[in-house]
């Protein structure tokens, strides 16, 4: 899952939820208590092998429009950066070659931010949080700067991360609306059963087996069986306990 959430300029858009409001009020304190241009706050949740990953993103829309309209994701090498493994980037370690350092000098150019840095703080479990903090200030005066108060955008970096967690704790959870067919075939599954066996015990051809399994496996976002159960036993779907 790929998501994004635009408050441009720090607004909220008419259709934000309560949730989405609560969290820029964290994000707009956090601008002003850093003094950075823009805040933005990606969260990335590990569990699965391409992480689900939330952008918060306090940009003008004309940058938004203009990253999209280029196709920049594709080169943006902060989309394959593992967070698990960095504490902090300051961006002109990661925006300094190629394509990826044409799109940087735009942004600079369009008046953004001369300098930024992103702090990761790992919230619980597989998720992680990620505080970006974009600030005007000059090449010469950015490594005094940034070490001087590297305690405070720490600090920040924590308190959006309990933020979101506090926030989005009692949100809804999602409904996975899979089928009989589908959870039993991976009931069978997760008890060892091969396709074949599978397809004998529910009197159904092996390749009908294999299509509620990739049913399954899409409508659960896995990109293979073991994922697949694995998280419809974690998640509640099946249980073991009743063999069938």
């Amino acid at each position: 899952m790929f998501n994004v959430k635009v408050f441009a300029d720090f607004e909220a858009p008419a259709a934000a939820s309560q949730q989405d409001r609560k969290l820029l009020d964290t994000l707009t304190s956090i601008r002003k208590s850093t003094g950075a241009q823009f805040v933005n706050l990606t969260v990335l949740d590990y569990r699965k092998e391409n992480p689900d990953v939330v952008h918060f993103l306090t940009y003008p829309m004309d940058w938004i429009s203009h990253y999209v309209r280029h196709f920049y994701s594709g080169i943006d090498p902060f989309h394959t950066t593992d967070f698990r493994r960095v504490d902090h980037i300051d961006w002109r370690d990661i925006y300094s070659e190629g394509s990826s350092a044409e799109m940087f000098q735009r942004f600079i150019d369009s008046g953004l931010g001369q300098n930024a840095l992103s702090l990761t703080v790992h919230a619980k479990a597989e998720l992680y949080c990620v505080l970006s903090l974009v600030f005007r200030t000059a090449d010469e005066d950015w490594d005094r700067f940034k070490q001087r108060n590297m305690m405070v955008y720490r600090f920040e970096a924590d308190r959006a991360a309990d933020s979101y967690s506090s926030i989005y704790a009692n949100a809804s959870p999602q409904v996975y609306r899979l089928t009989n067919r589908e959870l039993q075939v991976l009931h069978n599954v997760a008890l060892g059963k091969t396709d074949d066996q599978i397809a004998e015990l529910m009197g159904i051809g092996k390749w009908t087996v294999v299509g509620h399994l990739q049913s399954a496996k899409y409508k659960l976002g896995c990109s293979n069986r073991t994922s697949a159960v694995a998280f419809a036993i974690t998640s509640g779907l099946i249980d073991l306990k009743h063999a069938g």
